[in-house]
């Protein structure tokens, strides 16, 4: 067996040098490579690759490798023998060698229909060792190229911001090796390869850059493949994101019913690509406005998710966190904590420490400060916060929600000089992020209001409220809660600044709105009945409006 060893140590040249392992060299696709030119003994070998163990212990005891034993066994052979094995290597044998590798590399990758199951997810990790020192990013081999999109995919769901980095990196590398360059839509793998670069762009918030790279696959993908083709179908549910990221609710809510609808004809309502377009339509409800029909989706997904995938799976409990945020939308706060501690406990079982904890945690938070019980919101808000940061950053979009939702927190606890400062600041990112008229913008905007209007400047409230405010009604529809929480705070900024007719006009008009569009049982609806009440009764002079409601607007992840 001198020719598996000779062979074995050719190909670990164009391994990792920090250990390949044992799974990999026993893997179908690589004992085919190390036995290709064994001949009679090879039927032998695949037949029981038991026979590779004193092949590797051999490589070892000549010392050209480390085999190292234990729970995760694997062989490494050093840098510097790696490439004094590639030096002595005629060229064509190089390239052989090289070419061997990466086709084991790519046979041991998981299929396309199994790219995103969590069970493959020590796969991708060995797979990532290799993925520079065997130069698959500069292959023009199709299975190479398939695994290097589904890599890069893998990094992408890993929601980190250092893998979202790197998966970047990684896919403007491989987009940019061909002499035809990004601009260059005449693949299908480049196409494919081109929409995960777009999904890393969403991820980190670059979102102009990320639609402007869906909209041009879309539109070849349109033209080639139809409208109906899956690969299209997930393309259009990538470029909903990027609208919600942008603002665009309204496009965005066409978008992604347009794409549930083709989806559910073309794979079936309980297909993962399905499940997935049912959350962004849930999403995409939640942010132009509607909550009841957001958690109406994602109920659906939640039951589906459950009944396909059972209770370990962590997608399972990540929508069962989305319903207690819809729940707590809608004014059902008690409803919502108790699905949202459901979820958490749950994730914190499966994955500590993951964005699906982090967001579930920080809703809680939400939640339990809606509820009154502001101790248990800081808890659980600053916990989130800190992984929010360690993990995204302090400007990503999802940490910038968690930073002012502490700001509410901070007011509600009375420390309203406090909450005006984070919100400040949180108002100069969403600003540099986002742009100054983005809703979420103009969100922020109003919540500062009310924490500015506390800490006892009632003039740069007014100022605040009434921009968030204008800025939203030219954004959103009339009857967008966000629109109505925004009249709220405005109408008690008017009152602390001494115009109770506009404060007494605007409170009777919120509150005919949110009663028509909202229901009687909403929180805002109470609120602006409270406040309505309020200024009806109040004597000329009386600018103390510490007896009335504020609503803070709580900002989700898109």
């Amino acid at each position: 067996l001198g020719e598996v060893g000779a062979r074995l140590v050719e190909l670990c040249a164009f391994l990792a040098s920090e250990g390949v392992a044992l799974r990999l060299v026993f893997s179908p696709a690589m004992v085919d490579r190390l036995t290709s030119q064994l001949g009679d003994q090879r039927d032998s070998v695949l037949a029981d690759t038991i026979l590779l163990d004193p092949v590797c212990w051999t490589v070892s005891r000549h010392g050209l490798a480390e085999l190292r034993r234990g729970r995760e066994p694997s062989i490494r052979m050093h840098r510097l023998t790696q490439e004094l094995v590639k030096r002595l290597m005629p060229p064509d044998e190089h390239d052989e060698r090289q070419h061997d590798a990466l086709t084991a590399l790519a046979a041991y990758a998981p299929p396309d229909a199994e790219e995103d199951a969590e069970e493959y997810n020590a796969t991708y990790a060995e797979l990532q060792k290799h993925l520079i020192p065997s130069g698959a990013l500069d292959s023009d081999d199709p299975a190479v190229r398939r695994w290097v999109v589904n890599q890069i995919r893998y990094l992408y769901r890993r929601r980190h911001a250092e893998m979202w980095q790197t998966a970047g990196r990684l896919a403007e590398r491989a987009l940019s090796s061909s002499p035809r360059g990004i601009a260059s839509y005449d693949d299908a793998l480049r196409l494919r390869l081109t929409v995960q670069l777009a999904n890393i762009y969403r991820a980190l918030g670059r979102y102009h850059e990320a639609r402007g790279l869906d909209e041009e696959v879309l539109h070849q993908q349109r033209r080639t493949l139809t409208q109906l083709h899956p690969r299209t179908l997930m393309t259009a549910r990538s470029h909903g994101g990027d609208l919600r990221g942008l603002g665009l609710f309204d496009e965005a809510l066409a978008e992604d019913q347009s794409t549930l609808d083709g989806l559910r004809a073309v794979l079936g309502d309980d297909h993962a690509a399905t499940l997935t377009a049912f959350n962004n339509l849930a999403f995409s409800w939640l942010l132009a406005g509607d909550a009841g029909a957001a958690l109406e989706n994602e109920q659906q997904v939640f039951e589906s998710r459950l009944r396909l995938l059972g209770e370990d799976d962590q997608a399972t409990w990540r929508a069962r966190g989305n319903v207690g945020g819809f729940m707590r939308e809608l004014g059902r706060s008690e409803e919502s904590r108790w699905a949202l501690q459901d979820a958490l406990e749950r994730l914190r079982m499966l994955s500590a420490g993951t964005t699906e904890v982090m967001r579930v945690e920080k809703s809680i938070g939400v939640t339990f400060r809606r509820l009154g019980r502001i101790p248990e919101a800081e808890q659980h808000t600053e916990s989130a916060l800190r992984l929010y940061v360690e993990t995204h950053g302090e400007g990503h979009p999802d940490t910038l929600s968690c930073a002012l939702s502490r700001a509410a927190n901070l007011h509600a606890a009375g420390l309203s000089s406090m909450a005006a400062g984070e919100a400040a600041r949180c108002l100069d990112r969403y600003i540099e992020h986002f742009g100054k008229d983005h809703p979420f913008s103009h969100s922020c905007r109003s919540n500062l209001g009310i924490y500015v209007r506390a800490s006892g400047d009632p003039m740069h409230s007014l100022e605040l409220t009434r921009t968030g405010l204008a800025g939203l009604q030219d954004q959103l529809l009339s009857w967008h809660p966000w629109v109505l929480a925004a009249s709220v705070n405005h109408a008690t900024s008017l009152v602390a600044a001494g115009d109770l007719e506009a404060a007494r006009s605007l409170d009777q008009s919120t509150y005919a709105e949110c009663q028509e569009s909202l229901g009687a049982d909403h929180p805002c609806t109470e609120a602006a009945r409270v406040n309505a009440a309020d200024s009806r009764r109040r004597a000329a002079g009386d600018l103390d409006s510490s007896g009335r409601r504020n609503m803070d607007i709580d900002i989700p992840h898109t």
